[in-house]
């Protein structure tokens, strides 16, 4: 029995131990479990700390390339303040060059202003003279230079109230007009030796900056001697227009009755005439005509240069008009073999205008053109109706004009020079005469030519009046 008691103590110990060496095993499982776990955290802090070490001396490192742009900086900063030194010295040279040359500038601008040949004002923006040159001085006679500081230009009594509106609008203006000292006396502007007139060429340009005015700059020169040859040559031309006008009418007047009796003698009144008779009194009566036709025509230009030529204006059929007078060149026009053109208007138009005048006018052209065309050339005349004027083109294939004579060929007396001059004989009043006419009826004339040989178009415009 003890020996049961002593196998069943046995056993119960040894289940004791067994269940003891369990919870031990199970104990040190867990404690194995979390060395494990503490072995990663470890595994996990050493890993952070490498990171952290890392990222340290990646910091380290920024720190050190922070330092040495830093450095940098503080060169450049060194190097920039050196440059700003070195700039701010050249800038002291400049610009102590630069007063220097502003003020030889000024020294010579002012010797320039003062020994200028033309007056020269300069007023500020009230319009209160501020300066005046020599030459100014010595032009209006100003005995005391200060007197004239500080007058005012819109209280000049030779400037014109038009001239003054237009100045204080802002404009510039240029102008003519005579300088009466007198009033510059009665108004106490100031003292002068001068007296009497004179006659100025005047400009005054308002000085602007952002459309605000500065002051103004007068520049006045002496035109009087300008003026009074222009003066003497209109009184020579008046005086010459006179004595045209007279000579003419005194010239007429017997040419009358010279014709008229020598074709008296042409029809027999006084007996019949042998054939020698009748040609010398031929000669006589185309000679009168031609000095006939002289002193009409220096009459006539007479009256235009002195704007006496008087016009009767009717109502006409314009393309009729042309083609009489083209009518009466025919027989001249076959003698040379020259045919004439007529571009008849499609639509005729009936318009005021003096018919002899502008008969006149087409003789003149069309004589012109048969005289200056060589044999078996063609003569064109076309009449173009526009809205508000017509317009009459007269075309030839004869000898042109050269260029540098086309200008002058409406000028009274004007003839092609040289040998042509002596081929083609006339008084040069023709066409001057003609632009008279034209120019009486509103209208405008004009000529084409490419040159000798080349032909000339002669062209006039009339406007339609009703």
């Amino acid at each position: 029995m003890l020996n049961n008691i002593m196998n069943k103590t046995k056993n119960i110990e040894t289940e004791a131990v067994r269940l003891y060496l369990v919870e031990t095993a199970k104990k040190l499982a867990e404690i194995a479990e979390s060395k494990e776990e503490a072995r990663l955290n470890l595994v996990e802090t050493a890993k952070k700390l490498a990171e952290i070490a890392e990222s340290k001396e990646e910091a380290r490192l920024n720190l050190v390339e922070t330092a040495k742009k830093l450095a940098e900086i503080a060169e450049s900063k060194e190097e920039a303040r050196h440059n700003l030194v070195e700039t701010a010295k050249k800038l002291a040279e400049i610009a102590s060059e630069t007063k220097f040359n502003l003020y030889e500038s000024r020294e010579k601008y002012a010797i320039i202003f003062d020994q200028s040949p033309i007056a020269i004002e300069y007023f500020n923006e009230r319009g209160e003279l501020v300066s005046v040159n020599k030459a100014c001085i010595d032009l209006f006679g100003v005995v005391d230079r200060n007197d004239v500081v500080g007058s005012k230009l819109f209280d000049d009594p030779n400037i014109s109230s038009v001239i003054k509106t237009k100045l204080a609008a802002k404009e510039t203006v240029r102008f003519e007009s005579p300088f009466d000292f007198s009033k510059v006396k009665k108004a106490n502007l100031y003292q002068t030796t001068k007296s009497g007139t004179l006659y100025l060429d005047w400009s005054i340009t308002p000085l602007m900056l952002n459309r605000e005015i500065l002051g103004y700059i007068e520049q006045i020169q002496d035109i009087t001697e300008r003026v009074k040859r222009e003066e003497k040559a209109k009184e020579l031309d008046r005086l010459k227009d006179m004595f045209l006008t007279t000579s003419s009418h005194e010239l007429r007047s017997p040419l009358v009755p010279i014709v008229a009796q020598a074709q008296m003698l042409l029809d027999n009144a006084y007996g019949v005439l042998k054939q020698n008779q009748r040609d010398a009194v031929d000669m006589i009566i185309r000679n009168a005509k031609t000095l006939s036709n002289l002193t009409s025509d220096t009459l006539d230009i007479a009256l235009i240069r002195s704007n006496q030529l008087k016009l009767i204006f009717e109502k006409v059929s314009f393309g009729n008009l042309v083609t009489e007078v083209i009518n009466n060149y025919k027989i001249q026009a076959q003698e040379k073999n020259i045919e004439i053109l007529l571009d008849p208007l499609l639509v005729e138009p009936h318009i005021s205008v003096d018919k002899l005048r502008i008969c006149q006018v087409m003789n003149n052209l069309l004589s012109n053109a048969l005289k200056f065309t060589n044999e078996n050339g063609k003569v064109e005349v076309r009449v173009i109706r526009g809205d508000t004027e017509i317009v009459v083109k007269v075309k030839d294939t004869g000898i042109g004009i050269s260029p540098h004579q086309q200008s002058e060929l409406f000028t009274p007396f004007f003839q092609i020079d040289g040998e042509l001059n002596r081929k083609y004989p006339g008084t040069g009043l023709g066409l001057s005469i003609t632009k008279g006419i034209i120019e009486g009826h509103g209208g405008r004339i004009w000529l084409e030519s490419k040159g000798l040989g080349k032909g000339t178009m002669v062209s006039f415009s009339i406007p339609i009046i009703n």
